[in-house]
């Protein structure tokens, strides 16, 4: 038997996705909400999984979530002086190397894999 170790980013983003994954499944296949519209079940469905992310669940810890504008990927770029100067807001920045276990990356190309078919 290996020694316990630490989960890697990839198992920890495998774990969420499929738990995702498990609550789509429950929110639309359970003959328990068939009454219920769409947007309820959608709705329901996101607030199970925001849940996780606050307080963890029986098989998860709580998540971080925080704004991320520093990198590549960012959508806004992080320019807090040019923002202060327009008059305008700004998100904080929060490096994602300050995070172990970030399992920000690929997690809509993830799940689109094993919730979409081809």
């Amino acid at each position: 038997m290996d020694e316990p170790r630490e989960y890697t980013q990839q198992e920890i983003r495998d774990q969420f996705v499929a738990f995702i994954a498990e609550q789509i499944d429950h929110w639309t296949t359970s003959s328990a909400y068939a009454e219920l519209p769409p947007r309820e079940r959608l709705t329901r469905c996101l607030i199970s999984i925001l849940a996780v992310i606050d307080d963890g669940g029986s098989s998860l810890p709580p998540f971080l979530l925080a704004p991320a504008c520093t990198g590549q990927s960012a959508v806004l770029t992080y320019d807090r002086p040019y923002y202060a100067d327009q008059g305008r807001n700004w998100y904080p920045d929060n490096p994602p190397y300050a995070v172990k276990g970030n399992i920000a990356e690929f997690l809509a190309q993830a799940l689109r894999e094993r919730c979409l078919p081809d």
